[in-house]
């Protein structure tokens, strides 16, 4: 990648300190190691584009157990998937249309992928523009969606897609962060949610600190308030001790307890190896709580990461020739500063572009052999992994590159060249539960409703209902376990709480979390909302 220097420097004093941060995000630069250092950004103010979404009408068509969800003559590929609160896969990809054009369409399934209704085939109109590589997540409500997508330009943009209702399209916006007064461009960019409001896009940059000039690192920007105020930010050194950028590419993302910013990173000596970036994010989090970490290389060249986070676990699936040919890996976890590593697949053949999806403990893996779709499964946190088995029906039809296939729950996606184009198909490849906190309400103490909208069982989840504010003399915290069948729903309560006065109400079932606001009279919560 030929890289311009950039015409203006970042607006910030840089100062040496090994005493902490001051309030308001100070621009300083922590003595870490060389390769850790960190530098905070001026919290940004995003800016909305006059871009709208428009109906398009499309087709699906049934094969024996995929089910093909574009039929155009032009490339759908470089998909990303997420999930809604009824359990209804949402789907946005990159639509080719000539060396100079390419839109981004969104797709909602209308039952859990049996059908995808034409009007709900929503495409952004970008005319004269480039659009790629699309990259969304869902916040825990299920509503709310967030994502990003890179320009075949690399515009010196971070753009974001805004969702706040993805059955709504006239809610749908797109906005950006402009970087031209300290990049030359932004090359590929990620974004995950977190909890009910938790927002966080990262992107490759250039960087030039005055002291070093990078090319290829991270900046990560959050916002803990579904994208309302402004954004922090962090930008990592890349340079390693000799002050030679290491340059990051393949961005991932995801996140639980923590979110997780997952790269390949390209060594000095030429090796490739895997980098995380972390943090467990909240209102008061500021640069300085973001670190980084090795999670896989040096008997190998590990690429092509993808990660997936279930409460405090997480799993990194990357692609490793230390055999002499691409095998897949996975890395795990718990903590965010030491990965344990596990083979996924490793046969004589290349195994290619692995993706995960985690529930808890179990995990379940997609990849790309001989231009066929392979899924294998875990069940003890990634330590071992079933015999792969191929999912398409027509065989030698898959497109193998990077970004061709994903998967969400038990929704797994891939390009497919069958019809001598690239189309989208889908499949059910495994079977998850999906528990989600439909609303918290009020009365005789506080009771939350709870649905599993995955396609099996969920048993034996932790819930809790935790009661602040105020004065509580009775019943702050309620908990206990549960099974929820795929489908079902169920209610559980607080039963006796004794308090007086404006009180927060905070529900977690599993690894998702829900607050409410109420007034408590007594044994009885008022208003809640």
């Amino acid at each position: 990648m030929k890289i311009n220097k950039l015409v203006s420097y970042l607006a910030v004093v840089f100062l040496i300190s090994t005493v902490g941060i001051s309030a308001g995000y100070a621009n300083t630069i922590t003595t870490q190691a060389s390769e850790d250092l960190t530098i905070a950004m001026e919290p940004l103010t995003p800016i909305t584009r006059d871009i709208k979404p428009v109906v398009r009408s499309n087709e699906y068509y049934m094969l024996p157990t995929d089910t093909q969800i574009t039929y155009a003559p032009e490339d759908e590929t470089h998909l990303s998937s997420a999930i809604d609160g009824q359990g209804n896969p949402f789907i946005v990809y990159d639509k080719v249309y000539d060396f100079s054009t390419s839109n981004l369409v969104n797709q909602l399934s209308s039952n859990k992928g049996a059908e995808w209704p034409e009007d709900l085939i929503i495409e952004w109109n970008f005319e004269d523009s480039y659009a790629i590589n699309p990259d969304i997540s869902i916040l825990s409500d299920g509503m709310y969606a967030f994502g990003t997508y890179e320009t075949g330009w690399q515009e010196p943009q971070v753009n974001m897609l805004q969702y706040p209702d993805v059955n709504n399209y006239e809610t749908w916006e797109i906005t950006y962060f402009d970087r031209s007064d300290r990049s030359s461009y932004v090359a590929e960019t990620s974004a995950t949610t977190n909890g009910e409001n938790t927002l966080a896009v990262a992107c490759i940059t250039d960087y030039d600190s005055g002291e070093a000039y990078m090319t290829d690192t991270i900046v990560i920007n959050w916002n803990c308030y579904r994208g309302e105020e402004s954004w922090p930010g962090v930008i990592f050194y890349n340079t390693n001790s000799e002050d030679i950028s290491e340059p990051l590419s393949h961005l991932t993302s995801a996140a639980g307890d923590k979110i997780f910013f997952i790269a390949e990173q390209e060594k000095a000596d030429g090796s490739k190896t895997i980098k995380s970036y972390y943090c467990e994010v909240d209102e008061t989090t500021e640069y300085s709580d973001w670190r980084s970490g090795s999670v896989a290389g040096g008997q190998g060249d590990c690429t092509y990461p993808n990660v997936d986070v279930s409460g405090n676990l997480a799993y990194c699936v990357y692609m490793d020739n230390r055999n002499g040919n691409e095998d897949i890996y996975v890395a795990t976890t718990t903590s965010g500063g030491f990965w344990m590593k596990y083979v996924v697949a490793d046969s004589e053949d290349d195994e290619m572009y692995p993706v995960v999806t985690a529930n808890g403990n179990e995990a379940t893996c997609m990849f790309v052999k001989n231009n066929d779709l392979y899924v294998t499964k875990s069940e003890d946190a990634g330590k071992t992994w079933s015999d792969p088995m191929k999912v398409n029906d027509d065989s030698d039809s898959v497109v193998a590159e990077f970004g061709s296939l994903d998967i969400s729950g038990a929704y797994g996606f891939w390009a497919s060249n069958r019809e001598g184009n690239n189309d989208l198909f889908f499949e059910e490849v495994g079977q998850f539960a999906e528990v989600v906190i439909d609303s918290v309400t009020g009365g005789f103490g506080a009771k939350a409703t709870i649905s599993n909208v995955g396609n099996a069982d969920s048993e034996d989840v932790d819930w809790s209902i935790a009661i602040d504010g105020g004065l509580v003399f009775a019943g702050s915290e309620t908990s206990g376990t549960i099974s929820v069948p795929a489908g079902s729903t169920v209610t559980v309560n607080t039963g006796f709480i004794f308090a007086l006065g404006e009180v927060t109400i905070t529900t977690t079932v599993g690894s998702e979390i829900k607050t409410a606001s109420g007034f408590a009279l007594g044994p009885f919560i008022l208003n809640v909302a």
